[in-house]
């Protein structure tokens, strides 16, 4: 057998023109003619042949760029994975050479973009994701299509698409073409959030890794944007601990945790070795910082004032009486 020689390609035969690439290129209406073709052969040869197309030119016709977008989303319905994987690599190319031409088309084949996040092919999958990623780095599809809260994927019956499109986004967080004007944290985290209460477990592991793509593009705001919103104390933990090893966690605890149901660190707020408020001492002076319950305690509320009588030992039966200051004086002194 003769060994294929991939450095030097020769001239193939275009199935839908007649034409060979050596001699006139092959024209934009006989390989949009083949996508449409009723024999499942004939249409993934003619994808085959306009992605070798598109690879060496653009769409510079408004109109085809209009039955191109159409013969897409006829073509992400097939059950074939060649042709859909074939027909979103497509769609990629035409709108990376004309994003112009494609801006008001996109919507014609978007929905079965987000249907090909589910399908069972992970190459498939990987098309669909590269594509949604393109129209929004080319700025053809607003983020808020893909992602904002009216957006179709959120809401699809097939688990593997809302996962997919949570591996989007943090894809899309992670993309340098992408602003925070163009993709904000503030206005996709919510969705986010809610995909953490979602039945599949890749789902719920998917929306875990979208925040921290989030928190690496928003930085320390994303303890205060996760501290608005409910989230389970055991999942609340995971990605504080995820953060942590990102270094994305310094100061995750304490403004995140306390507002969402974690034990905060100090009673009342107050740093250890500080000294009490005189709310929860019982009074605005004295300076007694000892245990109720201690000798040099004791003495202090005898020579304190009379309204330290808060802390009262419990074996006292004259503290729980009338007579003030005088009164605890005396058990200090007997006790002494």
């Amino acid at each position: 057998a003769r060994r294929r020689d991939t450095r030097s390609r020769p001239p193939r035969v275009s199935h839908l023109s007649g034409h060979t690439d050596a001699g006139q290129v092959a024209t934009m209406d006989g390989l949009l003619a083949g996508l449409t073709s009723p024999q499942m052969k004939s249409r993934m040869t003619a994808v085959d042949d306009l992605q070798d197309y598109l690879e060496r030119n653009e769409v510079t016709d408004r109109d085809d760029a209009h039955v191109l977008a159409d013969a897409v989303a006829t073509l992400l319905k097939e059950n074939n994975a060649k042709v859909c994987g074939g027909a979103l690599t497509c769609a990629c190319l035409a709108v990376q050479g004309s994003p112009d031409l494609f801006r008001q088309h996109v919507p014609l084949f978007l929905p079965g973009v987000f249907d090909r996040l589910g399908d069972l092919k992970g190459p498939v999958r990987e098309g669909a994701r590269n594509l949604l990623v393109s129209l929004m780095e080319l700025r053809v599809t607003p983020p808020a299509d893909v992602f904002g809260k009216a957006s179709a994927g959120w809401r699809h019956k097939n688990w593997r698409v809302r996962e997919e499109l949570l591996r989007t986004c943090e894809r899309a967080f992670a993309s340098d073409a992408l602003s925070e004007s163009d993709l904000s944290v503030k206005a996709t985290l919510p969705q986010v959030l809610n995909a953490l209460e979602d039945r599949e477990p890749g789902v719920r592991e998917a929306a875990t890794s979208a925040i921290l793509g989030a928190a690496s593009r928003a930085g320390p705001a994303i303890h205060g944007m996760l501290a608005r919103h409910t989230i389970r104390p055991g999942q609340l933990r995971e990605i504080q601990a995820r953060l942590a090893d990102a270094n994305l966690g310094a100061g995750v605890v304490q403004s995140v945790g306390p507002g969402s149901g974690s034990r905060p660190g100090s009673i009342g707020g107050s740093r250890p070795g500080s000294r009490p408020s005189p709310s929860s001492a019982g009074s605005d002076g004295g300076g007694a910082t000892r245990r109720p319950g201690s000798n040099a305690g004791a003495r202090a509320r005898g020579v304190g004032s009379p309204s330290e009588g808060a802390e009262r030992r419990p074996t006292s039966t004259s503290s729980t009486g009338s007579g003030g200051g005088g009164a605890r004086g005396g058990s200090a002194s007997s006790t002494l």
